[in-house]
């Protein structure tokens, strides 16, 4: 009789095992689920983690009372209410800023969906920085019209109460979006990165002179993405030329900025695992690279490296960079036109060790690297000449303090600048007074030096050196 009471007596670890999970209207309940939906939001994770044998039993063992909600919840009410939350938020930290500038681009996915995306740039007053948020990232369906893209924008503008803040939108150089913008009457920036990287598809694509080459380095790159066994047989010529770290080949693709670059770079930077590679692995694809050949892989990165770098130095999002523009062009018309030659023949000479006698042996890359700065200086010119005339490009650069007047190739330029700065003081009066200046004052300084170089130390350094200041602008390592 007592043995049967004991039995039915629980115990209190088992009365502990048996104890009830979470209501779901409780607050640690709620609280616990906006945090998993975060988390996929945040860490791009798919929905289907929550059905996740391993996480579920991870998410148990930290705390037995959880349990996480399902796919269907997720999708249906709590990532709806995410958005909703993060939506209302975004339209008050916009209705306290004074401006705001937009960026958008349309992309078509793998499976060739339209998507387009809307990035607003605003000071946020409260944390007294730059901030940058995703505005909407949508699929985008029809004829990408600029009737379609004016109508999707300015919807997206109403819905977060910000016509009248707009102060200008950044995009790509394409027909249609320039046509919207246009109608919209909102001033219109193009991608200055994306322009880059137009410039130098454009110069390596019309390159008679570096066609072989470029098809001989691809045809090494893709075997060793192709086959199984000559990948393996690469990673081991890396291990026997003293490499710790073996490293992959990069593949030149159409749609990827600098591609080419990194392609040539990473070949020169593995170029001693390559020449054994090519000597030793069975393949009838693979032939010896020459000398002249190897010297002409390091003038094509030489010529394109500031391309990568004027990409990277605009490339930003924590701080204005539209300012660069105008000096960073300014610093690629005179780099292009007057120094790429002495930096190839100096960079060059230096690696092999050898005297001025040996100037014979540069004659193809020399070839290959003037036809691609001629290239790139013709389409530097082309798309970027106007941009000191720009009201823009213009006004940031000159108000600078690191570029001011001597940012612009034309004094004619800063001067057209510093009036419009002078316009906007006298029209906006919550502006300080500043005392007028004459028109001499703003003759730019003679400019006595535009790269600064140290060879021994293995690095260019760019700046400006005029008669009273130097201004770094950033450097490249080789």
């Amino acid at each position: 009789m007592q043995k049967d009471i004991d039995q039915a007596q629980p115990t209190l670890q088992s009365f502990l095992a048996k104890e009830k999970t979470y209501d779901k209207s409780s607050v640690r309940k709620k609280e616990l689920d906006k945090l998993a939906g975060s988390m996929i939001c945040t860490d791009f994770l798919p929905l289907s983690i929550v059905e996740k044998q391993g996480f579920v039993r991870f998410v148990k063992a930290l705390d037995p009372k959880y349990v996480l909600p399902s796919r269907k919840h997720l999708q249906k009410t709590l990532l709806p209410d995410l958005h909703n939350g993060i939506t209302v938020e975004l339209q008050r930290k916009l209705r306290t800023s004074s401006d705001v500038a937009l960026t958008t681009d349309l992309w078509t996915s793998c499976s060739t969906e339209s998507y387009m995306g809307v990035t607003a740039h605003y000071w946020d007053e409260t944390a007294n920085q730059l901030e940058a948020k995703v505005l909407a990232c949508t699929k985008f369906e029809g004829k990408h019209t600029a009737l379609a893209l004016k109508t999707k924008l300015e919807g997206l503008i109403e819905d977060f109460g910000i016509t009248e803040k707009i102060v200008a939108i950044l995009s790509d150089n394409a027909a249609n979006i320039q046509k919207a913008l246009e109608d919209m009457n909102v001033p219109h920036l193009g991608c200055f990165a994306h322009s880059i990287n137009l410039v130098a598809t454009y110069a390596v694509n019309t390159s008679e002179s570096m066609s072989e080459l470029r098809k001989k380095v691809t045809r090494v790159v893709a075997l060793t993405k192709k086959s199984t066994s000559a990948s393996e047989a690469f990673e081991e010529c890396q291990k026997r030329v003293g490499m710790k770290k073996t490293l992959r080949l990069k593949q030149d693709v159409p749609t990827r900025w600098n591609s080419t670059y990194d392609m040539f770079s990473r070949f020169l930077q593995l170029k001693d695992a390559l020449n054994l590679f090519i000597c030793e692995f069975p393949a009838e694809s693979l032939v010896p690279f020459r000398l002249e050949e190897w010297q002409t892989i390091e003038a094509v990165t030489l010529v394109l490296k500031p391309l990568l770098d004027v990409t990277e130095e605009i490339s930003v999002d924590k701080y204005p960079s539209v300012s660069k523009v105008v000096p960073l062009t300014k610093l690629l018309l005179n780099f292009y036109s007057e120094e790429i030659e002495k930096v190839i023949q100096i960079t060059i000479y230096s690696r092999m060790n050898c005297s001025q006698n040996c100037s014979s042996l540069q004659t193809e890359a020399n070839t290959v690297s003037r036809e691609l700065c001629q290239n790139v200086l013709l389409e530097v010119r082309r798309r970027f000449f106007k941009n000191e005339e720009d009201p823009i490009y213009g006004v940031a650069a000159f108000l600078d303090p690191r570029f001011k007047k001597f940012a612009f190739m034309s004094s004619q330029n800063a001067f057209r600048a510093m009036r419009r700065i002078k316009r906007i003081a006298e029209t906006d009066s919550s502006l300080p007074t500043e005392p007028s200046l004459t028109d001499n004052e703003y003759e730019p300084p003679q400019v006595l030096e535009i790269f600064h170089r140290h060879f021994n130390s293995n690095f260019n350094v760019y700046c400006i050196v005029t008669e009273k200041d130097v201004v770094y602008l950033g450097c490249t390592g080789y």
